[in-house]
C-alpha cells in the first residue's frame, strides 16, 4: 500500500463485541443526526410555506381593493355622464324655450327693489 511518505501504523482489530456496540453506537447516532436534520428541513419548509400562503392573500386582498375601486370608479364616471347628459338636455330646453320679456327674472326684480 502507498503511503505517501507517512508511516503506516498497525491497527489491532476489534473484537466482534465491541465492533457490535461501536457499530450500533454510530447507527442511533445517525438515526438522530437524520430525525434531526428532517425536523429542521419539515420546519423550514412549512414556514415557506407559510410566507406564501400570506404572500398570496395579500395580492388577493390588494386584488379585491383594486376591483372594488374600480367598480366605485365606474359607478362615479356613469353618474357624472348621467347628470352631464340630464344638464345639456336642461340647457338645451332654456335656450329652445322662448324667453319671456313680460314676467322679469328673480334677480331684476332684486335690482329693482323687490318689485
Amino acid at each position: 500500500m502507498m503511503t505517501l511518505g507517512h508511516k503506516v501504523k498497525k491497527v489491532k482489530p476489534l473484537s466482534d463485541e465491541d465492533a457490535i456496540i461501536k457499530g450500533a453506537d454510530l447507527l442511533g447516532e445517525g438515526i438522530v443526526y437524520s430525525a434531526a436534520v428532517a425536523a429542521v428541513f419539515l420546519e423550514y419548509r412549512r414556514k415557506d410555506i407559510e410566507a406564501d400562503e400570506k404572500k398570496q392573500k395579500a395580492l388577493e386582498k390588494e386584488a379585491a381593493q383594486q376591483a372594488a375601486l374600480e367598480a366605485r370608479f365606474k359607478q362615479i364616471e356613469d353618474k357624472i355622464e348621467t347628470l352631464a347628459a340630464a344638464l345639456a338636455a336642461k340647457e338645451k330646453s332654456s335656450a329652445d324655450a322662448p324667453s319671456s320679456s313680460s314676467s322679469p327674472s328673480w334677480l331684476t326684480w332684486l335690482k329693482l327693489g323687490g318689485g
